[in-house]
């Protein structure tokens, strides 16, 4: 990390150092993942907003195997798509899965605050060798981490149980952010993890909670 640009750096565990890979692209701290020797990532620029391109690479090289403008991706009847917020490479390196961020998600608490939820995301899965969306989730998600099942077919990710919560603009709310959602009362902000199945196209509950990585554990 270098002022606004970021870039990768490697554990080794032989020499329990860190490595920094100084060929490594500017990119978006969070928009990112590695999958045996693909980096797929979201370019960042010096003053720190993404551009609107999605980038994977070989590496060690960073060598570009694929670009995808992030416009040519389609939005929704209503609305806009307002940056990546998680990105994952399938395990067999032929699939990724992205969360663009539709909205922010926010939820009414009192008549001086609202709860700020995160972001409202559409998940959609893109080919790697052709850049196109092959599928998207109909469910909406929340900007939490990603993470594929083994047979490459299948993704996990989070999702408020009541979707009605990402509904709510920000004009059905008003006064001050409260970020923390531990005052609500009755679960009424509950998730769950889902199964989005990439081939068939639908989408089941998987199980409570909202960590992908300890699911697949």
């Amino acid at each position: 990390d270098q002022g606004a640009e970021h870039g990768l750096r490697v554990y080794d565990p032989r020499q329990a150092c860190w490595l920094t890979m100084s060929n490594c692209p500017a990119m978006d701290p969070i928009a990112w993942d590695v999958e045996g020797d693909l980096c797929a990532f979201v370019h960042r620029a010096k003053d720190g907003r993404q551009r609107q391109q999605l980038v994977v690479t070989r590496l060690p090289d960073f060598a570009e195997v694929l670009g995808v403008p992030l416009t040519s991706i389609p939005t929704p009847q209503s609305g806009t798509w307002h940056g990546v917020e998680q990105m994952a490479i399938s395990p067999d390196q032929k699939k990724l899965a992205i969360l663009l961020c539709q909205r922010d998600a926010v939820a009414p608490r009192n008549r001086s605050s609202y709860f700020d939820l995160g972001s409202a995301c559409r998940l959609i899965v893109i080919d790697l060798e052709s850049g196109q969306e092959t599928s998207r989730a109909t469910r909406w998600a929340s900007g939490h981490d990603l993470c594929w099942l083994p047979g490459s077919d299948r993704v996990l990710f989070c999702s408020f149980d009541d979707e009605s919560l990402y509904e709510i603009g920000m004009g059905q709310v008003r006064g001050d952010t409260s970020y923390g959602i531990g005052y609500a009362r009755d679960d009424r902000f509950k998730r769950s993890l889902y199964v989005f199945d990439c081939a068939e196209r639908t989408t089941m509950p998987f199980v409570a909670g909202g960590s992908t990585t300890l699911a697949v554990m």
